[in-house]
């Protein structure tokens, strides 16, 4: 009997004892659980901390991107620009865009997109562009040129495509995107002629796609071969519409913007 005890006890505190260490396991697993979003609040903090002082900083004292445009305080409205803070590279992660158009001159006006390196504290630039862009979500972006007097006529705006790049966490240009309506010349630059064998279709266009960065006239495609190519990247993909606020005291020490996006 006393041997039996013995047994029974020892069988106790052997589950008591594991019972003890499981415990203190889950303890210590709640525990770094518990951390875990410390530390991220902690990073989005930063992040918001940043953007904010890019915001004050445009808005108190008209400096953007260490460009200066207080010699405009007198003559445009500095709340009606805007920015947003969403996520519009889709990384998981918000960035911060601002779109400055109040200004007397139009080469002025620009779109800049900032990110936050949280490894590093400061933010960087994606892209900045003249702002007339189209977002779509696949990470495209379609930047129409602020200057179109060339040949295009009003069958194509001129524009810049870029993509969103994940392994450099910024935007790289494809190409430039230009075309040749023939009703509006038929010479162009140096008394180039109208390619006429490149109009395929006899519409009286051809378009150019320079993804050399450098802009030229001597490789016209007619319009079936550049929408397979335009095609290739924004396919069937969707516009972004990004829910933008005007550039307020207000607006800015709320500094969330994070609405779903809306599909056009």
């Amino acid at each position: 009997m006393i041997r039996k005890s013995v047994k029974k006890i020892g069988i106790s505190i052997a589950i008591l004892t594991f019972g003890m260490l499981v415990g203190s396991s889950f303890s210590k697993l709640s525990a770094v659980q518990t951390a875990m979003p410390k530390s991220e609040n902690k990073q989005e903090k930063a992040r918001k901390e940043a953007y904010q002082s890019i915001l004050e900083n445009l808005y108190s004292n008209r400096i953007l991107d260490e460009e200066d445009y207080s010699f405009e305080a007198d003559f445009c409205d500095i709340s009606k620009n805007q920015f947003a803070i969403y996520d519009i590279d889709r990384d998981g992660r918000d960035e911060l865009i601002i779109q400055y158009t109040q200004t007397q001159a139009k080469a002025v006006m620009t779109t800049i997109i900032y990110d936050f390196d949280e490894n590093l504290g400061k933010v960087y630039k994606q892209l900045s562009e003249f702002p007339s862009l189209t977002f779509y979500n696949n990470g495209i972006i379609e930047a129409k040129w602020s200057n179109n007097q060339g040949y295009s006529g009003d069958k194509l705006s001129p524009y810049t495509l870029y993509q969103y790049d994940k392994a450099t966490d910024t935007y790289t240009q494809v190409a430039w995107v230009d075309a040749w309506d023939r009703s509006v010349s038929e010479k162009g630059d140096n008394d180039l002629s109208f390619p006429e064998q490149a109009d395929i279709d006899k519409d009286g266009i051809v378009y150019y796609i320079m993804k050399e960065g450098k802009y030229s006239l001597k490789e016209p495609i007619d319009e079936k071969e550049y929408n397979e190519w335009r095609n290739s990247y924004i396919g069937e993909s969707e516009k972004v519409n990004i829910p933008f606020l005007n550039l307020t005291q207000e607006n800015i020490n709320i500094g969330e913007n994070n609405e779903k996006e809306t599909i056009k």
